[in-house]
């Protein structure tokens, strides 16, 4: 699948996976080692060294590229974010996928450390002024069947044509896809490649998940506040669906 984010990623497939906690590294390095690029999440209150240590953690089960997952307002209030930026170069990443406000300063201090940003984000607005400030592509929210959606990004999982058709940049196409139809789907529409998230834990143990899925039917009741959501029946959930 030789697409500009393939290219950008410098992987087989343009399919980035983000491990949703350093307990779940294996998932990236898996991820790297199929041929996508496994991104290993900060963990800020270890710091740096935290970050070069899980990475090497990875390098372990994996000679494939990996990237770093970084949540930038979260960077800034903890500590200097350059603190990181050295670290991931240092251990030889070369992707960062990150959440926030990408200042113009930010992505900047991102290149002359040679590193390729890719950002998410929901709102067109926010797509055009990173494009501008020079990221290198976004990741737009879809949502597959798992239960949960976000009204904000729905126009972006429903029509991936539209920011595709907006920016010059490659766009991702984000959430959880459980089918390769899916995928085409998305290819179809505009486009490039795939931002996916390491599942919940309980899909890896068989009797929560079936308790998952039966609450998801009799249990649950999807309330229309801020968004569409599927949450757990209750005396208060109930009043507010």
């Amino acid at each position: 699948m030789n697409t500009r984010v393939a290219q950008l990623l410098g992987t087989r497939y343009p399919i980035v996976l983000r491990a949703q906690r350093a307990a779940w590294l294996e998932a990236a390095a898996a991820m790297s080692n199929a041929g996508g690029l496994g991104l290993v999440p900060v963990s800020t209150h270890d710091g740096p060294q935290g970050l070069a240590r899980d990475v090497e953690r990875c390098r372990g089960v994996t000679g494939m590229p990996l990237g770093v997952s970084l949540d930038v307002p979260e960077l800034t209030a903890s500590r200097p974010y350059e603190d990181y930026l050295a670290a991931a170069k240092d251990t030889g990443v070369r992707v960062l996928e990150c959440t926030g406000t990408l200042s113009k300063t930010f992505i900047e201090k991102c290149k002359r450390q040679d590193l390729r940003v890719i950002h998410r984000c929901s709102q067109v607005r926010d797509a055009l002024m990173a494009e501008r400030n020079g990221v290198d592509a976004i990741s737009v929210g879809v949502c597959d069947g798992n239960g949960a959606d976000n009204s904000r990004w729905q126009a972006w999982g429903g029509c991936a044509a539209e920011p595709a058709a907006t920016l010059r940049i490659p766009v991702l196409a984000e959430g959880y896809f459980a089918r390769g139809s899916a995928m085409a789907a998305a290819l179809a529409l505009g486009a490039e490649g795939f931002s996916l998230e390491s599942p919940p834990a309980s899909v890896f143990n068989k009797e929560k998940w079936e308790l998952m899925v039966e609450a998801m039917v009799n249990d649950c009741v999807d309330s229309l506040r801020q968004a569409l959501v599927r949450v757990g029946l209750g005396a208060v959930s109930g009043e507010q669906a």
